[in-house]
């Protein structure tokens, strides 16, 4: 009936067994006595073990249990959903089952708060609901309607706290994993070419591994001031990049464009923030151990070519032959116009012929967990890309992640975050940008870059000195089309040993405390530290860069060693209340920063020793060493307040106080503002 409370009530009767001696028997007392012991010990404890298996249900009853089914509109079981209860911390969710049911045991002291339970999946809209948790279990029912895009993006940079992408009054751009998924990328800066508008991503030095140049609504005049966004990885402020992060870690990518990135995060993200955060394992399946392996074979080659000229203005013998002067040199036809054909299988197409297709490959594994209030993953990475030039290796990447989430009880969590990337690349400076293929387009077509001088009898597969001359020779047949005040363009790349190491570390703690449901602490601690060395070394006794006479090189040694360590410490409090359909979220923020660069470089153009790459094979007349330390201090705090009223009327509030030991002291603080509204 409805009002009363139904009692179970048990009854347990254990009987003890009486032993009646008679005579005559050959059973002594104390025998008699152990049997007896015996049997009621087991009776005693198949009891004890009903009455544990009662309260054990009875417990099991007492807890708060949250089950029920996550379907389509057409009612099919939708598997793979999360359904989680953020404000009870990290972990308290689960994954539906392959028919789209699920269940979630809740933590005993959450017994009579009122929550939100959230039910989401990819290609869906998400569902939120308010539920107040009571003993015993109870069915909560969720019915996701398809999206044609994607769901409901959540972002997190420059606001107070995680908003919805409709309530935003600034702008802010976001990739999200979905996006990621579709067309993953090797580096994140290739995922987030043409992805978010007003975002353009230019690889402008075409070294493969290098650091493309990225703007955000800023002038496309890449040689112009310093416009480079300011950088964001799981909570780092990166001052090295993203060249170092594999695109396949990426959970989403948010930029922050405007007036409000400044306003946001100070001077430094005057030309914009990207923030990346990187996957953290808090969507795999419940209380088990997922498995990721992507391995991926990639090859390119050059789109289009220009056009090269296939005639010369040069007279030809009878036989086909160049006219020569009596020095070697060709003679111009008495008409200068360029119409005349080249001898039959000399002319060739410089780039065409020496550029290569380009071969990239990735292998990518992760590992990833999620149970109770442990989110964890980790992940390594191998990245090759040999670049379109020959004589080359190209460039190489290892990568290794850790991050882990774990929540202590239901106010508190920490979460941690740890990149370690290791990189080598062969390409040196020189090649970069037009050098190279420059020299390559304007190498004569009718030259033979391999053996520039060879003669009729040079066997390619058996090469002599006598018969093919020096391999790829700087000096170039004088009657060449075109001149050869150039050089070969492919001897350097074949003498210079060029190795460009770099290690970088990029690690995160942070911690959060709500006391209140209205309140919550945060505090963090991020470090990127990169150390690169770079040795370049041309051995002494190979051929020398005269173009007139071939000489031989006393040869030359760089190297060059630069550390770089940023940290940033943060802490912050966001308060949150709502009267009726007014929401207002507060959020201040102290930021301390620190960079710490140190260059330290030696050169020598000329060696004593043939084969030493090292300084003491160098001549010391010759030796030239530099370094430069510079130490840069940042202090900051804003406050950031967001109006919500019936998700209809939106306001945001902005201040900040910047300070940077860039600056004199007169100059060293400075206020920024922001006022948006939707």
């Amino acid at each position: 009936m409805a009002g009363e409370t139904a009692t179970k009530k048990y009854r347990f009767h254990i009987g003890l067994s009486a032993i009646v001696r008679t005579e005559p028997t050959t059973i002594s007392e104390l025998e008699v006595f152990m049997i007896s012991f015996n049997r009621a010990r087991r009776l005693l404890s198949a009891a004890l073990v009903l009455v544990a298996s009662f309260a054990t249900a009875s417990s099991a009853q007492a807890q708060a249990v949250i089950s029920g089914k996550v379907t389509d509109a057409a009612g099919n079981g939708i598997p793979g959903a999360n359904v989680v209860v953020p404000s009870l911390g990290l972990g308290v969710g689960a994954n539906t089952r392959s028919d789209g049911t699920y269940t979630i045991t809740l933590p005993t002291n959450s017994v009579g708060r009122e929550v939100v339970v959230t039910a989401r999946r990819i290609g869906f809209a998400p569902v939120s609901r308010n539920v107040t948790i009571t003993n015993g279990t109870q069915t909560q029912n969720f019915e996701l309607a398809q999206e044609a895009s994607r769901i409901e993006d959540v972002v997190v940079t420059g606001v107070a706290e995680a908003t919805s992408a409709k309530n935003l009054t600034i702008s802010v751009g976001k990739v999200n994993e979905a996006q990621l998924k579709e067309v993953p990328a090797i580096s994140p800066a290739t995922a987030l070419a043409g992805k978010v508008s007003g975002v353009r991503v230019s690889f402008t030095q075409g070294l493969p591994g290098s650091s493309p140049a990225i703007r955000v609504r800023t002038s496309t005049t890449l040689g112009v001031g310093e416009q480079d966004p300011l950088v964001i990885i799981d909570g780092v402020v990166s001052k090295n990049g993203l060249a170092d992060i594999n695109g396949n870690d990426i959970e989403s990518i948010e930029v922050l464009k405007g007036g409000a990135s400044a306003s946001a995060y100070g001077s430094a993200a005057a030309s914009g923030v990207i923030n990346v955060t990187t996957k953290r394992g808090k969507d795999s399946p419940e209380g088990k151990v997922t498995f990721l392996t992507r391995n991926e074979f990639g090859t390119s080659t050059v789109e289009n070519y220009v056009p090269m000229l296939q005639t010369h203005p040069f007279k030809l013998n009878s036989d086909g032959s160049f006219l020569l002067t009596s020095a070697g040199q060709r003679v111009v036809d008495t008409d200068h116009y360029i119409d005349n054909p080249f001898p039959a299988g000399t002319w060739r197409d410089q780039l065409k012929d020496n550029l290569r297709d380009n071969r990239n490959v990735t292998n990518y594994a992760q590992i990833a967990m999620r149970r109770e209030n442990t989110n964890f993953s980790t992940s390594f990475s191998r990245d090759t890309d040999r670049g379109i030039l020959p004589l080359l290796n190209g460039f190489r990447r290892q990568n290794i992640r850790l991050n882990l989430d774990q929540g202590l009880g239901t106010k508190a969590d920490v979460s941690a975050a740890l990149t370690y990337g290791l990189s080598f690349n062969d390409q040196p400076p020189s090649v970069s940008g037009t050098g190279a293929f420059f020299a390559l387009l304007q190498s004569p077509p009718d030259v033979d870059l391999l053996y520039p001088n060879a003669t009729a009898a040079c066997d390619r597969s058996a090469p002599t000195k006598e018969a093919c001359g020096t391999k790829y020779a700087n000096v170039l047949p004088a009657a060449a089309a075109g001149g050869t005040a150039r050089g070969n363009p492919l001897l350097d790349l074949f003498q210079r040993s060029y190795n460009d190491r770099r290690e970088r570390i990029i690690g995160s703690f942070s911690a959060r405390y709500r006391p209140f449901g209205w309140l919550t602490f945060d505090g963090s601690y991020g470090t990127d530290r990169l150390n690169q060395r770079v040795n370049n070394f041309v051995d002494r006794g190979l051929v020398g860069s005269n173009t007139v006479v071939e000489n031989e090189t006393s040869g030359s040694l760089a190297l060059t060693q630069n550390n770089n360590q940023a940290s940033n410490s943060q802490a912050s409090a966001l308060a949150t209340f709502s009267l009726g359909k007014l929401h207002s979220a507060t959020r201040g923020t102290y930021q301390y920063e620190e960079e710490r660069n140190n260059t330290f470089a030696t050169t020598s153009s000329a060696l004593k020793v043939a084969s030493v790459p090292d300084l003491q094979g160098a001549d010391p007349t010759t030796l030239n060493a530099n370094s430069t330390i510079q130490n840069i201090r940042t202090i900051n705090g804003n406050v950031v307040q967001n109006f919500n009223f019936d998700d209809r009327y939106l306001l945001q509030l902005v201040g900040r106080r910047d300070g940077s030991s860039l600056f004199g002291a007169n100059n060293r603080w400075a206020n920024y503002y922001n006022v948006s509204g939707a």
